[in-house]
């Protein structure tokens, strides 16, 4: 069973579209509902907050922060995800929060638990994505035998010691996204050739 949740944040406002497959007997929505969120700016900065790497390293506090964050975006709709896998379309700054960090059922006398130890998470650009790449997946006249699992070691700087003497291709600076690390050039993830 499996609830898709579409978010959209506003300046005033933001809202979560909850569609459910199956509508439970007593939902007058029929599997639709719209609930009111903060507004981007305080949403913005709570996950801001939660990802800082000083957060990151106080588990505690971290704990405390994704509690409250869910609070603020699934709060609304807890009741209504119970026990359900979960379809993300996030919007703005949660584009950038990884759901399953976020601490479901945390109370004075519970610590908790992070959302993706009761939920599968599953994350979309937009349903219209979704439903165009379902159709294709439908569509395929040959499935794949074999599965695939890839790992990369990218090549982000032109004077990486890997390309000796070889460029690549010329595409402008890969920096993160301003506000992100502070637009910095992506450094080499240091291990991952070794994984």
């Amino acid at each position: 069973d499996e609830v898709a949740l579409l978010f959209t944040l506003g300046p005033d406002a933001s809202h979560a579209l909850l569609l459910e497959k199956k509508a439970s007997p007593d939902d007058r929505g029929t599997g639709i509902a719209i609930h009111a969120l903060p507004g981007e700016k305080e949403i913005g900065d709570r996950v801001a907050t939660l990802l800082t790497p000083e957060a990151l390293q106080r588990p505690a506090y971290f704990r405390e922060r994704a509690a409250e964050l869910y609070q603020k975006v699934l709060g609304p709709v807890s009741n209504r995800i119970a026990r359900k896998a979960l379809l993300i379309v996030p919007d703005g700054a949660l584009s950038l929060l990884p759901f399953e960090l976020l601490v479901e059922g945390q109370s004075d006398e519970q610590d908790g638990h992070y959302l993706v130890e009761k939920h599968r998470i599953r994350y979309a650009p937009s349903m219209t994505v979704l439903h165009l790449s379902r159709r294709a997946v439908a569509a395929r006249k040959e499935n794949p035998t074999e599965l695939l699992w890839a790992l990369a070691d990218p090549i982000f700087d032109e004077q990486d010691a890997r390309l000796k003497g070889r460029s690549i291709p010329r595409r402008g600076p890969l920096r993160s996204q301003p506000g992100v690390g502070g637009g910095e050039k992506f450094a080499r993830l240091t291990h991952s050739r070794s994984e």
